[in-house]
């Protein structure tokens, strides 16, 4: 049952992270603050190593990703309904002990 959970948490780390990572590379805030809120929920929730850290992306990527979306969206600005998830995730970063 371990192995399950570790394999499917490392893919869903590879669904957001890599969106967050697309999303950085295509200079698109909206779809960075869109993935980056559920990875760094992920993050949040898992707090330890569950899922394992030999993928690409992990907790410890996922929190780096969060972040540069955050400076992406701060820098090019969001739509104005997604100002509160740019604040939950900034508040999440920095709850996790991140800033």
């Amino acid at each position: 049952m371990v192995e399950w959970w570790k394999k499917e948490g490392e893919k869903i780390y590879e669904v957001l992270g890599g969106c967050v990572a697309r999303s950085l590379e295509e200079e698109n805030p909206e779809m960075a603050i869109i993935c980056a809120k559920p990875l760094v929920k992920l993050a949040e929730v898992e707090r330890a190593n569950y899922f394992g850290y030999e993928g690409r992306y992990n907790y410890n990527s996922a929190i780096e990703l969060s972040k540069k979306a955050v400076k992406l969206a701060e820098k090019e600005g969001v739509p104005f309904f997604m100002k509160d998830d740019l604040v939950e995730i900034k508040k999440t970063i920095k709850d996790l002990g991140f800033e």
